[in-house]
């Protein structure tokens, strides 16, 4: 009878611990869809949208002006290497870019105010979380200020 109850609360807690990671799985999946729907209606919100002529830097040093990229939808995401929520939201960001990167031109413009977010802090931790999306550097805010 021992054994019986043993073996119950084993399996009991093997259930439980089953349950538990399924549940943080089905978190992750629909943070995901939630965060690709609020892209889709980003994207379909500002289909026709021109950003004149918001002036950006590639992490690699070439300036862009948004109002070139005019025929296809358009994500500007703003974040910093030291924000909490960029750190959940970027390798979201980087599974619709895999996904989309045909069909949507995607800024991921990182605020580097030299303080808080350096560049040497910025490629760091690019580097250290594989994100392969188009990284453009903000460090004076003239794009954050413009687009926002």
């Amino acid at each position: 009878m021992v054994l019986l109850v043993i073996a119950s609360l084993f399996l009991a807690g093997f259930y439980y611990q089953n349950q538990e990671s399924h549940h943080q799985e089905e978190t992750a999946q629909e943070l995901l869809l939630k965060k690709e729907e609020e892209i889709k209606q980003y994207i379909s919100k500002t289909k026709n949208t021109t950003f004149k002529n918001a002036l950006l830097t590639s992490n690699e040093g070439v300036q862009v002006q948004l109002s070139d990229y005019k025929f296809r939808p358009k994500v500007v995401v703003f974040w910093a290497s030291w924000c909490p929520d960029c750190q959940k939201e970027l390798p979201i960001i980087q599974h619709l870019y895999d996904k989309y990167q045909d069909k949507v031109d995607f800024f991921m413009v990182d605020i580097v105010d030299g303080e808080r977010e350096t560049l040497e802090t910025s490629h760091k931790f690019l580097r250290n979380q594989g994100f392969t999306f188009p990284v453009y550097i903000d460090q004076d805010l003239q794009a954050f200020k413009f687009l926002m």
